[in-house]
């Protein structure tokens, strides 16, 4: 189409995200009214790439995208979502880019269930650059079976746990059996003429968990903006002590936890995986706790504990991480912005892990550097 057209058509009307929204950067999410021509930011299919124009959109009507983990995800009606259907899924079909107007007035099929379907994300490396003075399977059987008050404590009546743990401990660190039947207090040996602080204690200091209660825990930032592998013992930790596993299917884990921050950093670390996972409130004795739902990708084990593991069936060739479409609801007007990226398949990743897209609005940038003559950085038109 002619450029005028373009500009004043399909991009000038939007393809746009609220400010506030996250975007996936190799050094964490960052948020949208942050980003910058040049950044670098995470593909779907793992790879990193560069953003090569940002584009202010003013006040426009804002949609929430309800997906079928419970996920959500907020744009204007011209933004853009490469996507397909059940059916075009298994005969593995091209995806089909649809504005989000398009998606909710198309949204289910005739017997009631969703008709649209984003692709899944892969997992990448991440590097906040701050320090992670524990082991990460260490950290996540602490946080899951932990006691961060007084002293530092175990609970937990698997001996391979207490191996497991013991082998992660600073040098110098052991386990020691309390009074209690499964507890065990970290311990560590005295230096001769030598006054060291526990390691441990310091460690649990430094990471903002020190006198947490079970309805207080979380995962620190530096053990979530981590690299894959750092994730993914966090996370066995966590399933290890605190995850339990459907017998009879062998692929759906769950985990429970009284701390609602928790649930959603571990839902965090398994969408950060390529994975699935639904936070849900359930009522028990003493109170709400928090029940994450979950599946992982099969090079991700979710256990290392043998008696779970052995329960653990990968998922067939079959399945896919792909999310579901619920709803589409409308918010309010809000500041929105739209960027285009480098990449060829012009995906991005924002809130929740979740794959988005911007074909058109790169398109724009294409053409307006073509028409200055710029061979450098692409800058949004005043």
């Amino acid at each position: 189409k002619p450029m005028h057209r373009l500009l004043q058509g399909e991009v000038g009307s939007g393809k746009a995200q609220p400010i506030e929204s996250l975007v996936l950067t190799p050094s964490g999410f960052k948020r949208m009214a942050e980003i910058q021509v040049g950044d670098e930011v995470v593909n779907p299919t793992g790879e990193v790439t560069v953003v090569t124009g940002v584009f202010p959109q003013g006040r426009r009507d804002v949609w929430r995208i309800v997906f079928s983990d419970g996920s959500t995800v907020e744009c204007d009606d011209e933004h853009l979502w490469a996507v397909n259907t059940s059916a075009a899924w298994h005969r593995h079909q091209a995806l089909q880019v649809k504005t989000t107007r398009e998606i909710r007035g198309d949204l289910l099929k005739k017997n009631g269930q969703s008709k649209w379907y984003i692709p899944g994300t892969i997992a990448v490396d991440l590097e906040c650059g701050e320090e992670r003075p524990l082991d990460p399977y260490l950290l996540g059987l602490l946080i899951g079976d932990g006691c961060f008050r007084a002293n530092i404590t175990l609970s937990t009546s698997d001996q391979e746990i207490v191996k497991a743990a013991s082998d992660a401990l600073p040098p110098g660190c052991f386990l020691k059996r309390a009074f209690r039947k499964y507890d065990y207090y970290i311990r560590c040996k005295p230096r001769p003429n030598q006054f060291q602080p526990h390691p441990v204690v310091r460690a649990i200091e430094e990471l903002g968990l020190r006198g947490a209660l079970s309805r207080d825990k979380h995962v620190p930032r530096a053990y979530l903006v981590a690299p894959i592998k750092v994730r993914h013992a966090v996370l066995q930790g966590l399933l290890d002590t605190d995850g339990t596993i459907n017998r009879k299917q062998g692929s759906n884990v769950s985990f429970l936890s009284a701390s609602r921050q928790l649930a959603l950093d571990v839902q965090w670390l398994a969408h950060s995986l390529g994975g699935l996972a639904r936070v849900r409130p359930v009522s028990k004795v003493g109170g709400t706790y928090f029940l994450v739902s979950l599946r992982l990708p099969n090079e991700y084990p979710p256990f290392r504990l043998g008696r779970k593991a052995q329960l653990w069936k990968p998922l067939t060739k079959y399945h896919s991480f792909r999310r579901a479409i619920r709803r589409v609801e409308y918010v309010r007007p809000k500041p929105v912005q739209c960027i285009s990226v480098a990449h060829p398949n012009q995906l991005y990743v924002t809130d929740h892990f979740v794959a988005t897209h911007n074909t058109l609005v790169a398109l724009w940038a294409l053409l307006c550097a073509v028409q200055s003559g710029m061979q450098g950085a692409i800058m949004a038109p005043t």
